[in-house]
Order: structure tokens, then sequence, then C-alpha cells
């Protein structure tokens, strides 16, 4: 009995990777339609965006004809969530580990520092990803009528067509925004 009282019952590296993957595309996939009524709010016509949260999720539906139109882009941002928790997690525990005192503690600045590099390595590294699902969400969900037929055929047409350079429009606002 006293030795599974000093028994480790914390999550391996792995374990907690995987747990934090699941849960993240669990809760991107359920606040999906939350995401595309936000940014077709956002790229709206003055005329269209006056319609409101419920009237845009209502001129969607209408629009689109499906109710699969609701989780455009998700495919896109439950694929990022892998490598951005990876990065995150792993660049955090290397900060960690180089900001730490000689009994391997972190004050809160240092942690917050640590947190803050590893959310910014993982954002610039998954940023193309974010791009393609805004794209996504824009465009028609019926792939005939939209420039991008999926993720991997729109990140190829926006390096083809616009450069590479393109994929990482808006990432500086973003990175200052994760920062405030």
């Amino acid at each position: 009995m006293a030795s599974s009282i000093l028994k480790d019952r914390r999550l391996s590296f792995k374990q907690g990777l995987y747990s934090q993957v699941i849960a993240g595309m669990v809760a991107r996939t359920l606040t999906a339609p939350l995401d595309v009524v936000k940014i077709n709010m956002q790229v709206a016509t003055f005329q269209s965006s006056n319609a409101g949260m419920f009237g845009t999720y209502t001129n969607i539906l209408r629009d689109e004809g499906t109710v699969l139109a609701l989780w455009k882009g998700n495919f896109s941002s439950c694929l990022k969530i892998i490598p951005h928790t990876y990065i995150q997690i792993s660049t955090f525990q290397h900060f960690k580990q180089k900001m730490a005192d000689d009994m391997g503690k972190l004050n809160t600045e240092k942690a917050m520092k640590a947190g803050a590099m590893a959310g910014l390595a993982a954002t610039i590294f998954t940023y193309p990803l974010d791009t393609i699902k805004t794209r996504l969400v824009c465009y028609p969900f019926e792939k005939s009528r939209s420039p991008h037929r999926g993720v991997f055929s729109g990140l190829y047409d926006i390096v083809k067509l616009e450069g590479v350079r393109k994929l990482y429009s808006g990432l500086l606002p973003t990175l200052v925004g994760k920062q405030i």
C-alpha cells in the first residue's frame, strides 16, 4: 500500500501530448460553426454584416445548402493542432529547462516568457494551416465553385500562384496579438 503512494501518476510526455491533441480536436470541432460564422461576419459586405450572429448562421445554411458548411476549414484546424501542440509543449520544456534556477524552479515571469516563446514558435510553424482554413471558410462549400478543393491542394495553389510568403499573410498582427 505504501509503495502506491510514492508511485508517479503524472502523464508521460506522449500521454500528455495525445490528451491535448484529442481535447483540442474535440473542442475545435464543437466550436467550428462559431468560427465559420465569425469569419463570415468579418469578411461580409456592409449589407450582410448587419445580419448579426444568428442571421449570418441562417444565411450560411441558406446560401451553402448544407449544414456541413458550418465546418468548413475544420480539417485544417484539427490538422494544425498536432504540430502546434507538439511544438508548444516541446519548446516550453526546452525554455523551461534553460531558464530554471539551480533547483530547477521557474519564477512566474520566466514561466510566462517560456510560454510566450513556445506559443510564438508553434504559431509561426503552423500559420499556413490558419491561412488555408480562413480561405476555405470564405469560399463556397461546393468544391466545384471553390478555388481550393481542400487543405493540401489549397496550400499548393497558394504557393504556386501567390508564393510562399502569402501563406504567412497576417502573421505579424497575429504574433503581436498573442503577446498582448
